[in-house]
């Protein structure tokens, strides 16, 4: 079988890249049009990102710091349990009868009456 150098039906197109003339510049955004849409960008990620972030931490942290005992929790591993013992930073959660584990006060997610809610609400 022949080899044959025919490039029409696998043609290559290849536009070289123009610059502009050495004596025209270039169009450039002016100070004033670049800090507005800076303003824009930041007030985005405020609202979206750093506003939602602060109030779920506010959140937590009223969470954690009305916790007392006998409230039944989820931690973030997972575990359900209810509070025997509060201390300045962790808390002493039962998982069963006579079962009693230390965990992080920050390792609380919920407390089962805030998950209840939210079962009643979606369902």
């Amino acid at each position: 079988m022949p080899v044959t150098n025919d490039t029409s039906t696998d043609a290559l197109v290849i536009v070289p890249a123009q610059a502009a003339p050495a004596g025209e510049a270039q169009p450039q955004a002016g100070f004033l049009q670049t800090v507005p849409m800076l303003i824009a960008i930041f007030a985005i990620f405020y609202f979206f990102l750093i506003r939602p972030q602060n109030k779920a931490r506010e959140a937590h942290q009223k969470l954690v710091g009305g916790l007392k005992k006998g409230d039944e929790v989820l931690t973030e591993g997972g575990l359900y349990g209810t509070i025997h013992e509060v201390h300045e930073d962790r808390v002493f959660l039962e998982l069963a009868p006579n079962v009693r584990v230390a965990f992080a006060k920050g390792s609380v997610a919920s407390t089962a009456s805030a998950d209840d809610a939210d079962d009643k609400k979606g369902g």
